[in-house]
């Protein structure tokens, strides 16, 4: 590898570093996918955090049941062991309807998580 080429891949990886992403989440969608919009958004808000970094916003639709952390992350299989953690650099945003294109489209009566 020569000089130039190592700048090259240097300013590749600096780049691609500041990119974020926009990740969704609902947990009523029977076929989640990649959580990159609302038909494809994930079931599960741990996998939403698991695929999250610095810098990617998460946005979560209200769903029909709450959200719970850990393994089989529903009643009966909540546990209090177990608990959501936001890595550093990912803002989390909840109260989406889940037809929302923007942050302030969200309804103003629900509450939301930064």
């Amino acid at each position: 590898m020569n000089s130039r080429s190592f700048v090259l891949h240097l300013g590749f990886v600096f780049v691609s570093s500041l990119a974020s992403a926009q990740i969704y989440v609902d947990g009523d969608n029977m076929n989640p996918g990649n959580g990159g919009s609302w038909p494809t958004a994930f079931a599960s808000l741990d996998a939403a955090l698991a695929f999250a970094l610095p810098n990617d916003t998460i946005w979560v639709k209200e769903a029909s049941n709450p959200y719970y952390p850990g393994p089989n992350a529903s009643p009966p299989g909540g546990c209090r062991d177990y608990s959501f953690r936001v890595p550093p650099g990912v803002a989390l945003y909840g109260g989406f309807a889940g037809t929302e294109a923007s942050e302030d489209a969200r309804p103003e009566h629900q509450p939301y998580a930064q």
